[in-house]
């Protein structure tokens, strides 16, 4: 059974890059690889042009055989997905010509997707008065972090947006549960943290 038909892929993006094949967590391989899974992730459901692609993935000057190249690293990631038809990773072509790829997922496939419905329902439950269940949601959701987003992945533009992006609702989600820890009356607790933050 490949990923699209039913075997559930996850990702894990706070911290190094991994993707869950179903019986452990594994790297992307080579670096190109891993660029190429962040910013399809930094973009998923979306189709990014295979234009985008290079410039992410080589800059202003991509070497002539890029086009081939990235064939050949979107091939492996789905070998790395069980995904080998496609259903996953689809391509977009115009012709005979790929003109983009697009990862399919939900939110919560990710770590990141996962932590920010976290974030969201503690936020919630600050704003009702339930400052218990708002630190429980918080303190679950800061526990999947695992160090700064993408930190395998070499920095592209897309990645670095995203990483951005995600290290301020990190910072905003540290408020939050520490607001809800002192409307629990947790002065002690949270004190050495908030000095120290």
């Amino acid at each position: 059974m490949t990923a699209a038909e039913g075997t559930s892929v996850r990702y894990r993006i706070l911290g190094s890059l991994e993707v869950w094949n179903g019986h452990q967590w594994v790297a992307p391989g080579p670096a190109k690889w891993r660029t190429l899974l962040a910013v399809l992730l930094c973009h998923v459901n979306q189709v990014v042009s295979t234009d985008r692609l290079l410039e992410e993935l080589w800059g202003e000057t991509p070497p002539r055989s890029a086009g081939k190249l990235l064939q050949g690293y979107v091939s492996q990631l789905r070998r790395l997905l069980s995904d080998e038809s496609g259903q996953l990773l689809k391509t977009h072509v115009h012709g005979y010509r790929a003109q983009g790829y697009r990862l399919a997922g939900h939110p919560c496939e990710t770590d990141a997707g996962l932590f920010e419905h976290l974030v969201e329902q503690g936020r919630r439950d600050l704003d009702q008065g339930e400052p218990k269940a708002a630190a429980r949601w918080l303190s679950e959701a800061l526990e999947l972090w695992h160090g700064p987003p993408f930190a395998s992945v070499p920095p592209s533009l897309a990645v670095e947006t995203e990483t951005t992006r995600l290290e301020e609702c990190h910072s905003n989600a540290i408020e939050a549960r520490i607001e809800a820890e002192l409307r629990c009356g947790r002065h002690d607790a949270v004190l050495s943290e908030v000095e120290g933050w």
